[in-house]
């Protein structure tokens, strides 16, 4: 179930910082980032721990390879995250 809450989480992060008020488009964008690594990271180690895993009725599934691309895109995803408002600050979109 957490490798369906890894995909959900950035795509409802994003449909909330699309349509949500641009006040709150720091908060979202940081609880979003962290939320995904800290699934990444629950996703990569249940792997280690317990072997693969499926989801969905094996629609999902995550082997040892998955589980370390999963870890090292959450990884970069977040080092991405933190830098973007820098590049981009809060408030400029053309809403």
């Amino acid at each position: 179930m957490t490798a369906v809450g890894l995909l959900l989480v950035p795509l409802v992060g994003a449909a909330l910082l699309a349509l949500g008020p641009a006040r709150l488009a720091p908060a979202v964008h940081g609880a979003t980032a962290v939320l995904t690594l800290a699934l990444a990271a629950v996703v990569a180690g249940g792997v280690a721990r317990i072997g693969p895993a499926s989801a969905l009725d094996g629609l999902l599934r995550i082997d040892g390879l998955s589980a370390w691309m999963v870890a090292l895109i959450g990884l970069i995803a977040a080092l991405a995250a933190a830098e973007a408002p820098r590049q981009v600050p809060f408030g400029t979109g053309g809403r």
